[in-house]
């Protein structure tokens, strides 16, 4: 009987051995084994991406396709769809947005957005321009439009004066009809050398005028790609320049005749120009000191025939 013990115990101190081997094996697989991948938690949201969002529509309240939307000062730009709807990106800050479309009055709105966010701008209505003879010239402002008979300017002077007279100390687009004969291939910019002078170009039909402040300081370079004119009597402003030629970002023209300086009214200064563009088209510039150029013209005339050549 206590043989039999023996054996029975023996064999259940074999049997845990046993056991307790194949926890150890099992323990020592599962701490070896790969962890299990983590589930990714959702994404942090980005921050919103600055953009202006509207519609643009005519008069009627039909979408207007094409439609071409800026910001002033930037390279911003966005174009409608089919819908008249558009997504125009932006920095933050005040911003000048400005809506054209062929053959409308351009339309512009002041905004303050200090943050990065998607600003609904809502509908934005542009006023089409009806279909005038083609010897019209139409003045086109966002406040309305006015025709000019071509005979209502200088054909050998170009006098904007009619222009000036119509929207004085302000900015205006001028939209020419097609097949205007007095400034066909034409390109033309009048400067107004003041305290605060106003800068004109024409090309392609589209006229765009603005106003910016003079600063003086020294001439940065040798002016370059124009050449010096001066008005008519009868031109307003009185202090008003024509360069017949396209001047690039970057370069310089001079501007010389007496009456141009505010403070020394009779003597024989001028104006260096450095010209800039920007994608609305307006052309700035920073008003400097005279420099002299040797055998220059004071005075000459221009012929506005000679600005296809």
């Amino acid at each position: 009987m206590k043989t039999m013990d023996a054996s029975a115990l023996s064999i259940s101190v074999m049997a845990l051995l046993a056991l307790s081997a194949l926890s150890c094996k099992r323990a020592a697989s599962t701490s070896m084994a790969p962890a299990p991948p983590s589930t990714p938690g959702p994404a942090e949201p980005g921050a919103p991406e600055p953009v202006i969002v509207g519609t643009v529509i005519d008069s009627f309240g039909h979408p207007i396709q094409g439609a071409t939307l800026s910001i002033r000062d930037s390279a911003f730009r966005a174009t409608t769809d089919a819908q008249g709807e558009f997504s125009l990106s932006f920095a933050p800050g005040s911003l000048r947005v400005t809506a054209e479309a062929p053959g409308c009055l351009p339309h512009s709105r002041d905004l303050q957005v200090t943050q990065a966010v998607r600003y609904p701008l809502g509908p934005t209505m542009l006023v089409r321009i009806p279909d005038l003879p083609r010897e019209t010239v139409v003045v086109a402002t966002e406040q309305g439009y006015r025709p000019l008979p071509v005979t209502e300017l200088d054909r050998r002077g170009i006098n904007f004066g009619s222009v000036y007279a119509a929207f004085p100390g302000r900015c205006a687009v001028f939209s020419l009809q097609r097949d205007v004969p007095i400034l066909r291939g034409s390109v033309l910019f009048v400067v107004s050398p003041d305290e605060h002078f106003q800068l004109v170009r024409v090309e392609d039909l589209h006229v765009t005028t603005d106003s910016y402040p003079g600063s003086v300081g020294q001439c940065p370079g040798v002016p370059q790609g124009a050449r010096v004119v001066a008005t008519r009597k009868g031109t307003m402003p009185e202090r008003t320049f024509f360069l017949s030629t396209t001047l690039q970002r970057g370069s310089y023209c001079f501007v010389r005749s007496p009456r141009v300086h505010p403070e020394a009214p009779e003597s024989r200064q001028g104006y260096c120009f450095e010209w800039e563009v920007d994608p609305s088209r307006r052309f700035g510039a920073s008003m400097t000191e005279p420099r002299e150029e040797p055998g220059a013209p004071s005075e000459q005339l221009i012929d506005v025939d000679d600005h296809g050549a």
